[in-house]
């Protein structure tokens, strides 16, 4: 990672616990199951460090399956839970729903990213690249070549040295293998609380939505029941926190069991 990532991520205190667990009263070759529960980076704006946060977790996560399981080829089972901050829209979700995130992923480079003086040199630095490929831009259409990748519309797609550096740009900050090659997992998570469309878990005046989660092994566990959501009509009025509810997250849990 260059300097400014990794003064952007080290600067935040979030941490995660992973607990293997077996049963009570359960003999040494008993399987094991590992608990994680983290607290990730609440700044929206620092969606990159949101993701890399992530990842890091599931490598240590995925690295723990290995070492606790039965066999080579049998991780032991995972949950993860925890306040992610995280909306279903955003790149860490899908690394975890679908196991992979792309090295070009948009949140790799957030369009406001609370540093000034880099949002402006990747602002010149991209239209510079685009005015090297597609000739010059008119001022007045800075922010539209930008969103859509030239100052014309062209029928023809773009070739590969326009992919090549379109990935050499990918990312204001740069981490490494994550932004060479993206990010990949094998832990095969399902969200507990997928069936029911993800129910707000924050409900304050400028935000209701999902950010709390619990992510759970598809091929070796099963939700049996969930922890029902808490009704909007009972906090539409006075959001999060109010008088009836100390906390500015709605609580959530689930009953998962060994197939």
């Amino acid at each position: 990672a260059d300097q400014r990532a990794l003064q952007r991520l080290l600067g935040r205190d979030n941490v995660a616990l992973v607990l293997a667990l077996r049963a009570a009263g359960a003999g040494a070759g008993a399987p094991t199951m590992l608990v994680a529960n983290t607290h990730i980076h609440w700044n929206p704006q620092m969606c990159d460090v949101k993701l890399v946060q992530v990842a890091f977790l599931l490598e240590v996560v995925e690295e723990l399956a290995a070492e606790h399981g039965t066999a080579p080829d049998r991780p032991a089972p995972v949950v993860i839970c925890g306040d992610f901050n995280l909306t279903p829209t955003s790149g860490a979700f899908e690394l975890l729903a679908n196991g992979a995130v792309a090295a070009d992923h948009s949140d790799f480079a957030p369009p406001v990213s609370g540093d000034d003086a880099v949002d402006r040199e990747w602002h010149h630095t991209q239209l510079a690249m685009l005015q090297d490929t597609r000739g010059p831009i008119d001022d007045d259409n800075t922010d539209s070549a930008l969103a859509t990748g030239g100052g014309e519309s062209k029928s023809e797609s773009k070739s590969e040295s326009d992919d090549a550096d379109s990935s050499s740009l990918n990312a204001k900050f740069v981490y490494g293998a994550y932004t060479r090659d993206g990010i990949q997992h094998r832990l095969d998570l399902l969200s507990a609380y997928a069936p029911l469309g993800h129910p707000f878990t924050n409900y304050t005046a400028d935000f209701v939505g999902a950010l709390d989660y619990i992510w759970y092994s598809a091929k070796t566990l099963r939700v049996t029941r969930v922890l029902e959501p808490v009704d909007e009509d009972a906090v539409r009025l006075t959001c999060l926190p109010s008088p009836f509810a100390g906390s500015d997250h709605t609580p959530i849990a689930a009953e998962i069991c060994l197939r």
